[in-house]
């Protein structure tokens, strides 16, 4: 599983993600980030993310979706 923020230091994280499934890469997606308006998590998502969760999260709310990503992938 990869969780992954869509502001990194000298990329995109959404241009990562994109290149991850252009490899056709099945690893379970998920966004973390604190970009959220309704137009991001749609980039997120297209981009190949399977989940997109925004900051300020719950712990338990990351805790079930990591639960949830890699019980699908296995």
């Amino acid at each position: 599983m990869i969780v992954l923020d869509v502001i990194l230091p000298n990329c995109n994280g959404i241009q990562v993600c994109s290149e991850i499934r252009k490899h056709n890469l099945h690893v379970p997606i998920l966004m973390l980030t604190a970009l959220g308006t309704t137009e991001d998590v749609v980039k997120g998502l297209d981009a190949g993310a399977d989940y997109y969760l925004t900051k300020p999260f719950k712990f338990k709310e990351l805790l079930v979706r990591v639960r949830a990503l890699t019980k699908r992938a296995i």
